[in-house]
């Protein structure tokens, strides 16, 4: 990933800092248009924080992998979002955990993003 042509490594806590500005930003976007993309608000985006060259457009994509493609099956021990659910990949019809029924975040970004919200608050209260 790069940010302003610079290339950046992510930590667990820059990936979790960046997916929840990034889902704030697009559920505002789609809020006040119900005809916008999830694709099209995660690029604009990156585009106005100078991002590029992030995996699958998704923070944890990148911090898993490091900006290599990653196998889902990997999601289940280096994804900071699945880590956070303790979803299994493998256990759940190889669904990946963004993609769960009802939290999907294509097909229901504000209820993604409130679950990320939901994840983030676990995960830091242990």
């Amino acid at each position: 990933m790069k940010i302003n042509g610079i290339e950046v490594e992510l930590t667990v806590e820059t990936s979790w800092e960046w997916c929840l500005r990034m889902w704030d930003d697009v559920d505002e976007r789609l809020s006040f248009n119900r005809y916008y993309s999830v694709e099209i608000a995660k690029f604009e985006f990156c585009e106005e924080k100078g991002i590029t060259d992030l995996s699958h457009d998704c923070f944890f994509c990148e911090y898993a992998g490091q900006g290599q493609f990653i196998d889902p099956v990997l999601c289940d021990s280096k994804c900071p979002g699945a880590l956070a659910a303790n979803y299994k990949y493998k256990e759940n019809n190889k669904v990946l955990w963004c993609c769960q029924k009802g939290k999907n975040f294509a097909d229901n970004p504000h209820e993604f993003n409130l679950y990320l919200k939901e994840l983030n608050e676990r995960r830091k209260n242990g």
